[in-house]
């Protein structure tokens, strides 16, 4: 299309999808002056650099780094429970014999208790969840998350494992919910995404510690060589309940519950002085007013109404697609036993892709900056969906020989890579940052029901597809998420908006305006007019002068 008539194209567009309220229709609870400040506090934070936001803000970056720190507790225990099930003595004390010979016997977990074992922590899961978006709403974060890794700290049951893990996945949930959005809402907006994948990273700390403990045993036929890196874990959540008592509760949450004077406290135990706090509330303010005039509503049932559906589309798709990706392939060390590799190799690799998910990550602080929300989920896609064809290809080999099995646990750690690199980076980006901020929590919560939703129909159907005395399917399992992927991309195309440097005040006008989500990025924000300030100055209430220019988004 020609640049004029692309010009003519995105004017039209913006006339098109233009027709919703403004500040003056809709905000009538804040002064003059309120207005001034919040609008000076919004295109303050679109100047501010990464390099000046991390100087302002050097204080909440020490505080996001101590509760990014609550990831640990629950993607320990997580990658734990898939790794017990590789673990020979965890197969030897709860399995079946499935392989005899003269001088050695082979144990494995039956399927029914594979499916067992990842379907019932899985629904307390999400039964936590759940209740997670009633209590943070009422209790706030800070009170919410001390209680949980309390919680979690006595939940293990040694005598029956799988009752255990179940009550601990049921408060565990708490934990993986709350740590995201705590850190998003202390976080400048310039700082957001990798506030957030530093909480990916420091998950990929707490998922190779848990495979190097469990690769530690993986020749161990001893009954304390699945026990004792359980025990482990009781050593992470007592420093993490003292860390984590002494933070700052969400400004937002505050104000959203009327604590001005407590959230301006806030807001100074997170910068350095040099940020106005008092425009940065009045911020706050406007949004959460903006979103009480558009009547966002504060309910699960709105969650699933308007506009607010398709934010919960997105957050759910986001969360889905990010455990479908790798439909089949769950339980990583699980399923390179399963394609013909010894449980010691199976447990080198899966530290190796521990390892390389590290890099992964930050790698993804680098690339999302470079291609965007919308243009990481595409390229990631599509990257997996050729590995994974790869994958498949070669399990299709009549031979299934070493130097056929292990290209294709190459090709599953490359799998991993793109994985953190796109879809599990943008997952816990985009459930935390696209809900309204009157439903973050609850938008949050049911995206993650998502990722757990997947991960329930993986771990239920997975041991069918590659377990020796059921479809024992291999490496051929592959060609499923490579067909998944296929349908993600095309799901993302069409579904997936480009949110990068939008504030909660900007997406809520976004979506107000239904901007289908290709034009997103170029569509462009009238300040003035939607903080109301061109009236305000045409009447003389305030001079011109004390105005900054409009600041507009491309």
């Amino acid at each position: 299309m020609p640049s004029h008539q692309r010009g003519e194209h995105e004017k039209h567009l913006s006339e098109e999808v233009e027709e919703t309220h403004t500040a003056t229709d809709v905000v009538t609870e804040m002064s003059a002056n309120e207005l001034l400040q919040a609008y000076n506090a919004a295109v303050s934070e679109h100047q501010l650099s990464i390099r000046r936001s991390a100087r302002i803000g050097v204080k909440a970056i020490a505080w996001m780094s101590v509760i990014g720190l609550v990831s640990i507790v629950d993607r320990l225990n997580e990658t734990l429970l898939f790794g017990f099930q590789a673990l020979p003595s965890f197969q030897k004390e709860f399995g079946a014999v499935v392989t005899q010979t003269n001088t050695t016997l082979k144990w494995t977990l039956t399927a029914k208790q594979q499916e067992l074992l990842n379907v019932l922590p899985g629904v307390a899961h999400i039964l936590g969840l759940a209740i997670y978006g009633y209590l943070v709403d009422r209790l706030g974060t800070l009170v919410l998350v001390v209680f949980a890794v309390f919680l979690a700290f006595f939940a293990h049951n040694f005598a029956m494992v799988l009752a255990g893990t179940t009550l601990n996945n049921a408060i565990l949930a708490f934990v993986s919910a709350i740590a995201p959005a705590w850190c998003l809402e202390l976080s400048p907006l310039a700082l957001r995404p990798y506030a957030l994948i530093y909480m990916q990273f420091v998950q990929n700390i707490a998922q190779l510690i848990a495979s190097v403990m469990c690769q530690s045993y993986a020749n161990s036929t001893s009954r304390w060589a699945w026990r004792i890196p359980y025990a482990i874990q009781w050593g992470f959540p007592i420093p993490v309940i003292i860390a984590t008592w002494f933070a700052p509760e969400s400004p937002w949450w505050l104000v959203r519950h009327g604590q001005n004077e407590a959230a301006l406290r806030s807001l100074a135990r997170l910068h350095n002085g040099e940020n106005d706090d008092d425009q940065m509330l009045a911020l706050i303010q406007y949004t959460v007013v903006l979103e009480r005039a558009l009547a966002v509503g504060g309910t699960y049932g709105d969650v699933f109404k308007g506009v607010n559906l398709r934010r919960t589309e997105v957050a759910f798709m986001s969360s889905l697609g990010q455990n479908l990706a790798g439909f089949a392939l769950a339980g990583g060390t699980y399923f390179f036993e399963a394609a013909g590799l010894s449980a010691s190799n199976a447990f080198s690799l899966s530290c190796g892709s521990s390892g390389l998910s590290m890099v992964a990550t930050i790698l993804a602080a680098v690339v999302i900056k470079k291609m965007g929300r919308r243009g990481l989920w595409l390229g990631g896609t599509a990257a997996m969906c050729i590995i994974l064809a790869v994958m498949g290809s070669l399990a299709l080999a009549r031979k299934q020989t070493p130097a056929v099995v292990w290209p294709q646990g190459v090709c599953a750690i490359l799998f991993n890579f793109f994985d953190l690199l796109s879809l599990g980076a943008l997952a816990s980006i985009l459930t935390a940052e696209i809900g309204a901020v009157n439903l973050r929590r609850k938008t949050q919560a049911v995206g993650l029901i998502g990722y757990d939703v997947s991960a329930l129909v993986s771990g239920a159907i997975s041991p069918y597809l590659v377990n020796p005395d059921k479809a024992n399917l291999k490496g051929k399992a592959a060609w499923i998420p490579c067909f998944i992927n296929i349908l993600l991309f095309i799901y993302g195309y069409f579904r997936i908006p480009e949110i990068q440097g939008r504030n909660s005040e900007e997406l809520d006008i976004l979506f107000e305006r239904r901007v289908p989500a290709r034009q997103f990025k170029r569509y462009k924000i009238d300040r003035e007019e939607e903080f109301g300030l061109r009236g305000l100055k045409d009447t003389g209430c305030l001079e011109p002068a004390n105005v900054e220019p409009v600041a507009t988004l491309v």
